[in-house]
C-alpha cells in the first residue's frame, strides 16, 4: 500500500484500490486466456486426427477405385472374347 496520511490519504487509497482491481482483472484475463489456449490445443489435436483419418479414407478409397477400374477393364476384354467365342460357334454351325 503506499504511504498514506495527509490531504492525499483519499487518493492514496484510491489508487490502491485501482492497483488491486488491476491485478485482479489480470489475473482473471490470464485464466481465461490459459483455458482458451488449451481448448485451442485440444481442437488443434481433434482437427489434425480428423485430417488424418480423411487422408487415409481418401488413400483406400483411390486404391479401390484402381481395383475396379482394373476389374472393369478385365470385364471388359473378357466380353470381348466370349463374343467372339459365340460369334465362331454360331458360324459354325
Amino acid at each position: 500500500m503506499l504511504e498514506t496520511g495527509g490531504a492525499y490519504n483519499d487518493v492514496y487509497e484510491l489508487l490502491d484500490t485501482i492497483r488491486d482491481n488491476l491485478t485482479t482483472e489480470q489475473a482473471t484475463q490470464l485464466s481465461v486466456f490459459n483455458a482458451q489456449m488449451d481448448d485451442c490445443d485440444s481442437e488443434t489435436e481433434l482437427r489434425e486426427g480428423e485430417i488424418a483419418e480423411a487422408e487415409s479414407a481418401n488413400d483406400a478409397a483411390k486404391r479401390q477405385l484402381l481395383a475396379c477400374t482394373t476389374a472393369e477393364e478385365g470385364a471388359g476384354l473378357a466380353e470381348g472374347v466370349y463374343g467372339e467365342t459365340v460369334s465362331n460357334k454360331r458360324s459354325a454351325l
